[in-house]
Protein backbone atom coordinates (compact mmCIF):
# COMPACT_ATOMS: atom_id res chain seq x y z
CA UNK A 1 0.00 0.00 0.00
CA UNK A 2 1.16 3.19 -0.88
CA UNK A 3 0.14 6.72 1.40
CA UNK A 4 -0.49 9.81 -0.61
CA UNK A 5 2.38 12.06 0.01
CA UNK A 6 1.40 15.48 1.58
CA UNK A 7 3.10 18.51 1.28
CA UNK A 8 2.81 20.93 4.01
CA UNK A 9 3.81 23.78 2.86
CA UNK A 10 1.86 26.35 5.69
CA UNK A 11 3.49 27.64 8.74
CA UNK A 12 1.93 25.59 11.97
CA UNK A 13 0.00 29.01 12.85
CA UNK A 14 -1.06 29.07 9.66
CA UNK A 15 -2.14 25.73 9.35
CA UNK A 16 -4.17 25.76 12.81
CA UNK A 17 -5.13 29.02 11.37
CA UNK A 18 -6.89 27.77 8.34
CA UNK A 19 -8.47 24.69 10.76
CA UNK A 20 -10.45 27.74 12.61
CA UNK A 21 -11.23 29.17 9.69
CA UNK A 22 -13.13 25.53 8.21
CA UNK A 23 -14.59 25.16 11.96
CA UNK A 24 -16.27 28.41 11.91
CA UNK A 25 -17.30 27.81 8.74
CA UNK A 26 -18.91 24.75 9.19
CA UNK A 27 -20.71 26.31 12.78
CA UNK A 28 -21.89 29.57 10.32
CA UNK A 29 -23.50 27.29 7.88
CA UNK A 30 -24.61 24.89 10.40
CA UNK A 31 -26.51 27.78 12.15
CA UNK A 32 -27.68 29.43 9.02
CA UNK A 33 -29.72 26.01 8.74
CA UNK A 34 -31.23 25.84 12.35
CA UNK A 35 -32.26 29.51 11.62
CA UNK A 36 -33.78 28.63 8.13
CA UNK A 37 -35.46 25.56 10.20
CA UNK A 38 -36.65 28.06 12.65
CA UNK A 39 -38.08 30.88 10.16
CA UNK A 40 -40.22 27.95 8.63
CA UNK A 41 -41.87 26.89 11.73
CA UNK A 42 -42.45 30.60 12.59
CA UNK A 43 -44.25 30.97 8.93
CA UNK A 44 -46.34 28.21 9.66
CA UNK A 45 -47.08 28.72 13.23
CA UNK A 46 -48.02 32.06 11.53
CA UNK A 47 -49.87 30.85 8.58
CA UNK A 48 -51.90 28.69 11.47
CA UNK A 49 -52.44 31.66 14.08
CA UNK A 50 -54.51 33.69 11.11
CA UNK A 51 -56.49 30.93 10.32
CA UNK A 52 -57.41 29.54 13.96
CA UNK A 53 -58.02 33.57 14.38
CA UNK A 54 -60.16 33.43 11.21
CA UNK A 55 -62.18 30.85 12.15
CA UNK A 56 -62.47 32.00 15.73
CA UNK A 57 -63.90 34.93 13.66
CA UNK A 58 -66.98 33.29 12.27
CA UNK A 59 -67.93 31.29 15.18
CA UNK A 60 -68.07 34.43 17.19
CA UNK A 61 -69.92 36.02 14.31
CA UNK A 62 -72.52 33.06 14.19
CA UNK A 63 -73.05 33.07 18.26
CA UNK A 64 -73.69 36.90 17.63
CA UNK A 65 -76.02 36.44 14.83
CA UNK A 66 -77.99 33.61 17.11
CA UNK A 67 -78.24 35.15 19.98
CA UNK A 68 -79.66 37.85 18.22
CA UNK A 69 -82.01 35.89 16.49
CA UNK A 70 -83.48 33.95 19.29
CA UNK A 71 -82.95 37.07 22.24
CA UNK A 72 -86.59 36.99 21.87
CA UNK A 73 -87.28 33.78 22.68
CA UNK A 74 -85.00 33.72 25.54
CA UNK A 75 -86.67 36.30 27.21
CA UNK A 76 -89.78 34.64 26.63
CA UNK A 77 -87.82 31.53 28.73
CA UNK A 78 -86.55 33.63 30.95
CA UNK A 79 -90.57 35.39 32.15
CA UNK A 80 -91.75 31.87 32.15
CA UNK A 81 -89.33 30.18 34.41
CA UNK A 82 -89.42 32.95 36.43
CA UNK A 83 -93.54 32.48 36.54
CA UNK A 84 -93.04 28.83 37.27
CA UNK A 85 -90.79 29.62 40.31
CA UNK A 86 -93.09 32.05 41.69
CA UNK A 87 -96.25 29.51 40.86
CA UNK A 88 -94.09 26.75 42.66
CA UNK A 89 -93.35 28.75 45.85
CA UNK A 90 -96.66 29.52 46.25
CA UNK A 91 -97.53 26.04 46.02
CA UNK A 92 -95.20 24.87 48.23
CA UNK A 93 -96.57 27.46 50.98
CA UNK A 94 -100.12 26.52 50.01
CA UNK A 95 -101.83 24.69 52.88
CA UNK A 96 -105.74 23.58 52.86
CA UNK A 97 -106.90 25.12 55.67
CA UNK A 98 -110.65 23.99 54.23
CA UNK A 99 -111.09 20.38 55.59
CA UNK A 100 -109.61 21.51 59.20
CA UNK A 101 -111.78 24.88 59.62
CA UNK A 102 -114.86 21.91 59.09
CA UNK A 103 -113.51 19.75 61.33
CA UNK A 104 -112.81 22.46 64.07
CA UNK A 105 -116.51 23.92 63.81
CA UNK A 106 -117.94 20.62 64.32
CA UNK A 107 -116.70 20.57 67.50
CA UNK A 108 -118.03 23.75 68.66
CA UNK A 109 -120.52 22.97 71.25
CA UNK A 110 -124.15 24.88 71.29
CA UNK A 111 -123.93 27.20 73.13
CA UNK A 112 -120.70 29.12 72.05
CA UNK A 113 -121.13 31.99 69.44
CA UNK A 114 -117.75 32.80 67.89
CA UNK A 115 -116.88 36.24 66.62
CA UNK A 116 -113.43 35.61 65.29
CA UNK A 117 -111.40 32.45 64.06
CA UNK A 118 -107.79 33.41 63.08
CA UNK A 119 -104.95 31.06 61.69
CA UNK A 120 -101.20 32.28 62.18
CA UNK A 121 -99.58 28.88 60.07
CA UNK A 122 -96.03 30.99 60.60
CA UNK A 123 -96.60 31.06 64.61
CA UNK A 124 -98.78 27.44 64.30
CA UNK A 125 -101.56 29.56 66.32
CA UNK A 126 -105.07 28.83 65.91
CA UNK A 127 -107.04 32.11 67.83
CA UNK A 128 -110.91 31.84 68.96
CA UNK A 129 -112.94 34.56 69.80
CA UNK A 130 -116.10 34.69 71.05
CA UNK A 131 -118.68 34.23 73.62
CA UNK A 132 -120.01 31.01 75.76
CA UNK A 133 -123.14 31.13 77.55
CA UNK A 134 -121.77 29.09 80.80
CA UNK A 135 -118.56 28.35 82.26
CA UNK A 136 -118.75 24.55 81.45
CA UNK A 137 -119.72 25.40 77.62
CA UNK A 138 -115.98 27.01 77.61
CA UNK A 139 -114.38 24.43 79.59
CA UNK A 140 -116.06 21.66 77.47
CA UNK A 141 -114.78 23.49 74.09
CA UNK A 142 -111.24 23.41 75.14
CA UNK A 143 -111.82 19.73 75.94
CA UNK A 144 -113.53 19.00 72.08
CA UNK A 145 -110.49 21.26 70.88
CA UNK A 146 -107.65 19.03 72.80
CA UNK A 147 -109.56 15.71 70.80
CA UNK A 148 -108.63 17.34 67.51
CA UNK A 149 -105.43 15.52 66.26
CA UNK A 150 -104.21 18.23 64.86
CA UNK A 151 -104.41 20.79 68.20
CA UNK A 152 -102.05 20.41 70.88
CA UNK A 153 -102.89 22.42 73.60
CA UNK A 154 -105.51 25.09 74.35
CA UNK A 155 -104.99 26.99 77.51
CA UNK A 156 -107.89 29.30 79.04
CA UNK A 157 -106.67 32.26 80.90
CA UNK A 158 -108.33 31.95 84.58
CA UNK A 159 -109.24 35.37 84.31
CA UNK A 160 -111.82 34.59 81.42
CA UNK A 161 -113.29 31.96 84.09
CA UNK A 162 -114.10 34.10 86.64
CA UNK A 163 -117.69 34.85 85.63
CA UNK A 164 -120.85 32.17 85.65
CA UNK A 165 -122.40 32.89 81.99
CA UNK A 166 -121.92 34.85 79.06
CA UNK A 167 -117.98 34.95 78.83
CA UNK A 168 -116.07 36.68 76.56
CA UNK A 169 -113.16 34.25 75.29
CA UNK A 170 -110.08 34.72 73.35
CA UNK A 171 -108.76 31.17 73.33
CA UNK A 172 -105.35 30.54 72.14
CA UNK A 173 -104.81 26.73 70.21
CA UNK A 174 -101.13 25.62 69.13
CA UNK A 175 -101.13 23.78 65.60
CA UNK A 176 -98.88 20.35 65.59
Amino acid sequence: MMFPHRLNLLSPEKAQHLKRMVNFQFIKNLLEIILIIISLCGITLLGGQWILEDYFNKIAEQIISISSHYSETNLDIKKINQTINKVEKIQNEYYSWSNKIVIISEKIPQNITLQNLSLDQKNKKLTLQGTALTREDLINLKNQLITIPFLQTADIPPSQLTEKTNLLFSLVVLLK
